[in-house]
């Protein structure tokens, strides 16, 4: 039976490549009517807070701005996971993850609340150019990550 209908499509080339761009096309069409918005989250919530320490190396910005901002915001309500980078140039960045339940806003308004705690302690540079809290998105990422496993992956019949 697939051997006759390999067959068919081995032999009739044009039949192949009409049957294949009516399969192009009516993906293309669907694309719109599929209900994206009604797929669960899966990718984590993610709150970062950002700092600038001017004229300070990494070791510096990292033991007066990015731990002392890491003490406050650690055990910030619902927190899953916290992870900080600081870079040779003063730049500290904290990614405070929530699980995906968690609305966004609440948790951008729990870390901040906790930024602003920290913010006394800062030295007074960083305080004059400001901590920024915004909330992030990994979902671009996911997809990401997602398509390169696709692309991996070896479908056997």
């Amino acid at each position: 039976m697939l051997l006759s209908i390999a067959n068919t499509f081995i032999k009739r080339p044009i039949l192949t490549t009409v049957v294949a761009i009516i399969t192009v096309l009516v993906g293309v069409i669907s694309i719109p009517m599929l209900p994206i918005s009604q797929l669960p989250q899966i990718a984590p919530i993610q709150v970062e807070v950002t700092s600038s320490y001017i004229g300070a190396d990494a070791e510096t910005a990292e033991t007066n701005v990015t731990s002392v901002i890491e003490r406050e915001v650690n055990g910030v309500e619902n927190m899953s996971y916290i992870s900080s980078n600081t870079s040779n140039d003063g730049v500290s960045n904290i990614v405070v993850s929530f699980p995906p339940d968690i609305d966004r806003d609440i948790a951008q308004v729990n870390v901040q609340n906790r930024v602003a705690l920290a913010d006394p302690q800062l030295p007074s540079a960083v305080q004059q150019t400001g901590v920024t809290v915004q909330k992030s998105s990994p979902d671009l990422l996911l997809g990401i990550a997602f398509l390169q496993r696709m692309g991996n992956m070896t479908i056997c019949f």
